[in-house]
C-alpha cells in the first residue's frame, strides 16, 4: 500500500511517526512546496531572534531518511484527481496512491493594497524562508523602523521580535483590538498595555491603503492620512487554509470538512492540521482552528484510521497562548455569556458565564490553573457560586475534582 502525505507540517510529522510505530513497511511519500527538513513553525520567532537555526529541526534534519519516508520537497500539489487515485504537482509529475492524507496547513493571505508589489523590504512570516528573508535583509539593510500589517498571533510574534532586535516598531490593525481570534476588547487594551510599556505603537481601527517608496519600503499610507516611516514592512494579515489544488473535489467549506474518523468526502482522502474544518470540543460550533495541539493530534488519529486502527477524534482544542515579551496571554472557548472578571496591577482574569457554565475565559499575566478552568469547560460543570468558586484561593485540582464529582 501506497500513502501519500501533502505537506510536512506537524500534522504530517505526527502521521508519519504514528503510521512507522504500526507498520514499518508501508510505502510513505510526502510532497511539500517547501524545500527544507521537518521544522517548528512555533519556534520562528526564536530563530529569527538569536540566529540559531539547530533549533527548528526538532525531530532531526535527516527526520524522513530515519522514518523511510521519500520526500519529495519543492513542488507544489497543483490538482488532485481522487476517482483515478493520483495527483499532479507544479512540474507535471503524476503521482499515484492508495491513500491520502491532506495535510497542506494554511498561507499568508495577500492584501491588496497600492504599490506593494515589487518593493524590496516587504515581508511574510509564516514559513522558514520568510524568517531567512527577514534575517538576511536586517543584516544587509540595517533597518531602524519596522511596521507590521496585521495583529495576530503571527503579527505580535513579529512585533515582539523586532522590537528586542532594537527597531522602532509599529502595529497597525484594521479591527478595534489586538489578538482579535482571543482577546475581547477589553482584554485587548491589558495587552496593548504591555506592548506600549516596550514602546511598541498600536493603530486600531486603521487600514493600509498605500505603500511608497522607489525600489524599497518608505512609507506606509494608513486610510486616515497618517504616514508612517519604515525600512521594512511584516504583512500578517491572516492565514487561510491551502484549498487551491481541492477545485471542488473534495467537500468544503472554509476548510475540508472531514468526519469524526477525518476522513473526507472521499473514503481514502483523509484531512488533518490547518486545513480542516472540525466541531469545537467546548461549543460544537464547527470551525477552522490552526493550533499546533490541534495538528498534532489530528495526525495521530488520521493515521489510524488510515490503517484501519479505528479512533474518534473528539474535537477541536480550543486554547490559545502567546507571550508578549515575558507577559503571558492564554484564552479559551468563547466570549459569549455573564461576565465574570477581576484587574489587578499586571494580572487581568475574564471568564465568560452561559448557563451556568463556564463559555470562555481570558488571562493576561497570571495564567496560574487555566487547565483547571479549561477541564471545567470541556467537563461542562455547573457553576452556581460563580466568582466566589472561581477566585477561591482554595481552587486547585483536587477542589475542580470534588466540584465535577458532585
Amino acid at each position: 500500500m501506497r500513502i501519500i502525505i501533502i505537506g510536512k507540517g506537524p500534522a504530517s510529522i505526527s502521521a508519519i511517526e504514528t503510521i512507522r510505530n504500526i507498520n514499518k513497511e508501508i510505502e510513505l511519500l510526502v510532497i511539500s512546496d517547501e524545500n527544507n527538513p521537518p521544522y517548528s513553525p512555533t519556534l520562528l520567532p526564536d530563530y529569527l531572534l538569536n540566529k540559531e537555526k539547530e533549533i527548528l529541526f526538532w525531530k532531526g534534519k535527516d527526520f524522513f531518511s530515519k522514518t523511510n519516508v521519500q520526500a519529495i520537497l519543492g513542488e507544489k500539489v497543483t490538482k488532485i484527481y481522487p476517482a483515478e487515485n493520483k495527483l499532479f504537482t507544479q512540474s507535471r509529475k503524476e503521482f499515484t496512491y492508495d491513500k491520502l492524507l491532506i495535510a497542506a496547513g494554511g498561507s499568508v493571505v495577500i492584501p491588496k493594497i497600492e504599490g506593494l508589489d515589487n518593493k524590496k523590504g516587504v515581508f511574510y512570516f509564516k514559513i522558514l524562508n520568510n524568517a531567512e528573508n527577514i534575517l538576511t535583509w536586517i543584516e544587509k539593510e540595517k533597518p531602524k523602523r519596522a511596521v507590521i500589517i496585521g495583529a495576530g498571533f503571527i503579527g505580535i510574534d513579529a512585533a515582539v521580535v523586532l522590537k528586542e532586535k532594537g527597531l522602532e516598531v509599529k502595529v497597525v490593525e484594521i479591527l478595534d483590538r489586538i489578538l482579535p481570534r482571543m482577546l475581547d476588547k477589553e482584554m485587548s487594551e491589558c495587552a496593548i498595555k504591555k506592548l506600549k510599556e516596550k514602546e511598541i505603537d498600536v493603530a486600531l481601527k486603521e487600514k493600509v491603503v498605500r505603500i511608497d517608496g522607489r525600489k524599497k519600503v518608505e512609507t506606509v499610507v494608513l486610510e486616515s492620512g497618517k504616514e508612517l516611516k519604515c525600512d521594512i514592512l511584516i504583512l500578517a494579515p491572516g492565514v487561510n487554509p491551502n484549498l487551491s489544488f481541492i477545485d471542488g473535489k473534495l467537500k468544503t467549506n472554509e476548510g475540508i470538512i472531514v468526519n469524526e474518523y477525518l476522513q473526507s468526502s472521499v473514503q481514502n482522502i483523509f484531512a488533518a492540521g490547518d486545513i480542516i474544518e472540525f466541531e469545537d470540543k467546548v461549543t460544537g460550533e464547527t470551525k477552522v482552528n490552526a493550533l499546533h495541539p490541534n495538528a498534532v493530534i489530528q495526525g495521530r488519529t488520521a493515521a489510524k484510521n488510515m490503517l484501519d486502527h479505528q479512533e474518534e477524534y473528539l474535537g477541536l482544542e480550543n486554547v490559545n497562548i502567546i507571550k508578549i515579551f515575558n507577559f503571558p496571554v492564554v484564552s479559551a472557548g468563547v466570549m459569549k455569556g455573564d461576565v465574570i472578571r477581576r484587574f489587578e496591577e499586571g494580572e487581568y482574569k475574564k471568564f465568560y458565564i452561559k448557563d451556568k457554565r463556564l463559555a470562555g475565559l481570558q488571562f493576561v499575566g497570571n495564567v496560574d490553573m487555566v487547565g483547571v478552568y479549561y477541564s471545567l469547560m470541556c467537563k461542562k460543570v455547573e457553576i452556581d457560586e460563580g466568582e466566589s468558586f472561581l477566585f477561591d484561593k482554595k481552587f486547585n485540582y483536587a477542589y475542580y475534582y470534588q466540584k465535577s464529582t458532585d
